[in-house]
Formats: structure tokens, sequence, C-alpha cells
């Protein structure tokens, strides 16, 4: 039979490389876009797609900090969160 536990929310697409659910057409999951990791990990009802992990390692690699550890974007919008 079926694995007990499997929920309502059945995940046919997987786990992306961190663990986290992928759900398209869901939302994407806010916290992990802005942090890069969730909470609620694979029990997360929100999408949580790879490019996101992508993005943040290539912008971990090219963009300098300030002195709170936040990324310096000349020419940016400050972050509203």
């Amino acid at each position: 039979g079926a694995p007990m536990g499997a929920g309502a929310m059945g995940n046919q697409f997987g786990l992306n490389s961190k663990g986290y659910p992928i759900r398209p057409g869901q939302k994407n999951c806010s916290y992990y876009e802005k942090c890069g990791r969730c909470q609620y990990g694979a029990t997360c009802r929100w999408n949580h797609p790879e490019n996101v992990i992508q993005r943040m390692e290539a912008e971990k690699a090219n963009v300098a900090l300030n002195s709170k550890g936040y990324p310096i974007r000349p020419g940016e919008q400050p972050c509203k969160y």
C-alpha cells in the first residue's frame, strides 16, 4: 500500500537539492525566496524552485556585504524586508 503520512498535498515533482518540495502551480515560499531555507522543510505547502538556490549562490560569490552582512547592490532599490 501507499506509505502512511504522505498527506493530502502529495508531491509528484519531488524535492530540490536542499530537500524542499517543488510544487509548480503553488506560490513560491516567501521565506525561502528571502533566506534560501525553509523552517517547514519537506512539509511546506509552497513551491521551492531550484533557481532560487542557484541565484543566491551566484550572488554570494559576486556581491560585497555591508557591516551587517547584507549584500551591497549599487543601483538596486533597498530591500523592503
